[in-house]
């Protein structure tokens, strides 16, 4: 054991190491990223996944999930939990487990069914994404919330 923890410690922190359990030991170890939402067409995302694209100073892995109001959900007919806390969402999508192609960065998030139908009779739809940011050993870094808003000229499918 050194008498100088201070010393030791900021030497490992300009050779690069972690600490044993592999979280960042400093702050120049933290990730630096960012999150970007190419596509706002509700009838593309509906048909496709909703992408969320990556950009990450070191190896990371995102985890993406949508989510809407009570009001809207039940609007549209999704069924909504009896007991939702104040201020809780109705989830209506989560990460594919289709893989995209490596070193893209790419993430999609594919509706659930049920909401995906409903979803499918509106022009206009406001939705949060949260992303939870991992690095490269799995620590969680971040967790990002976006309010987006996503509109189509016209319905996939008719209403009743």
């Amino acid at each position: 054991m050194t008498s100088a923890p201070s010393v030791l410690h900021d030497y490992l922190c300009r050779a690069g190491d972690r600490r044993p359990d592999r979280s960042p030991r400093c702050r120049a170890q933290r990730m630096k990223f960012r999150l970007s939402y190419p596509v706002r067409s509700l009838r593309r995302v509906l048909g496709r996944g909703f992408p969320v694209k990556a950009t990450c100073d070191q190896a990371c892995r995102v985890k993406p999930a949508v989510a809407i109001r009570p009001r809207l959900a039940r609007r549209l007919g999704i069924k909504v939990p009896k007991r939702l806390k104040p201020l809780q969402l109705v989830r209506i999508g989560a990460l594919a487990t289709r893989k995209t192609r490596p070193g893209t960065g790419i993430y999609r998030v594919r509706f659930l069914k049920g909401p995906s139908r409903k979803l499918a009779r509106v022009t206009r739809a406001k939705v949060r994404i949260r992303s939870k940011v991992l690095d490269g050993a799995g620590w969680h870094q971040k967790t990002v919330n976006r309010w987006l808003t996503l509109k189509s000229k016209r319905p996939l499918r008719p209403g009743r």
